[in-house]
């Protein structure tokens, strides 16, 4: 049981980083660049026609933290689904 709740916090963290890096996150003050990613941005795209995303290497920590976040927030939430079902 504590195997799948594990899993499951890891893979539902991946795929919510994954599915936050579609949110815009480019701080008001900076021009140039646009950031993606919460909490945290860790994908960024320079502004100009064809400009690809990318996740640069200072933003390794960034997304390394994200994952954890999201893993928690489901890890509590698969915690507490499985706490109600035994009830």
């Amino acid at each position: 049981m504590k195997a799948k709740l594990l899993i499951g916090s890891v893979v539902g963290g991946v795929l919510i980083t994954l599915l936050s890096g579609l949110l815009p996150n480019t701080p008001e003050m900076l021009v140039g660049a646009e950031h993606f990613g919460f909490p945290l941005p860790w994908l960024r795209r320079v502004v100009y026609p064809g400009a690809p995303l990318e996740v640069p290497p200072e933003y390794y920590a960034n997304l390394a933290v994200d994952i954890v976040v999201w893993a928690l927030v489901v890890g509590v939430i698969l915690f507490i689904l499985t706490r109600r079902k035994k009830k």
